[in-house]
């Protein structure tokens, strides 16, 4: 958004009795804040100013102002010779696109001298692109965040590996249980041969007795094999 500080000076206006002279009208994508409005008397008699706000914008669907027109923001205002009326002191009027200001003084051309300010708010396009962009951008991260969270992050069982789970299962999560299916297998198969092993030198120290000892764990013959069966 750019905002801009603006003065609109007339000399001498209207330049026709009794057609309403148009200060000043906001420009297209344009919001206009009208900040202050000073009438002076350049005439040598006094002189009376009416001020409009003339507006087309869209139906407002507000009681009573169902759709925009004109509107006075002051009627017949006297102006004494030499003398100036400051308009919308400590005030503010909005102006959309299109919206007018307009002064008219009926009984004298040219006998008015103005000066507006005003307050432009303009909506730049290369803004607007960033904006689109950046949104564009958001919602990408949303919809990939989405997506992740209903990635599988972790497999339990081997039944959860599915042609349809695979479409959501990581590799990670695929490697991460292959590792600890291996491990425990790994564990499992030291433990059942060490039960071999165990129950294997039980059945040769029972069946050969000292001389079996000698052999497996290099002990004398006089060694009580029954002892040493209890302890394996």
């Amino acid at each position: 958004m750019a905002n801009t500080f603006k003065v609109v000076n007339f000399a001498a206006e209207p330049a026709s009795s009794g057609t309403p002279y148009v200060v000043y009208t906001a420009a297209s994508s344009t919001t206009t804040i009208i900040l202050g409005l000073v009438l002076s008397n350049i005439h040598t008699s006094q002189v009376t100013a009416t001020v409009r706000l003339v507006s087309d914008t869209a139906n407002r669907a507000v009681t009573n102002n169902t759709a925009n027109g004109t509107s006075i923001i002051v009627k017949d205002a006297p102006i004494p010779v030499g003398s100036a009326l400051e308009l919308m002191a400590g005030n503010k009027v909005v102006l959309e696109t299109t919206d007018q200001i307009t002064e008219n003084q009926e009984e004298n051309l040219e006998s008015l001298s103005s000066s507006l300010s005003i307050e432009k708010i303009e909506k730049e396009t290369e803004s607007l692109a960033t904006e689109e962009n950046v949104s564009q951008i958001e919602n990408k991260n949303v919809n990939q965040n989405t997506q992740e969270g209903n990635i599988i992050m972790k497999i339990t069982n081997v039944n959860d590996i599915t042609d349809e789970s695979l479409k959501t299962i990581s590799a990670s999560a695929v490697a991460d249980f292959i590792q600890d299916e291996l491990k425990i297998a790994s564990e499992k198969f030291n433990e059942e041969k060490s039960k071999v092993e165990r129950r294997r030198l039980q059945y040769i120290i029972r069946n050969f007795g000292g001389k079996a000892i000698d052999i497996v764990v290099g002990v004398s013959s006089h060694v009580n094999t029954d002892k040493i069966v209890d302890k394996i």
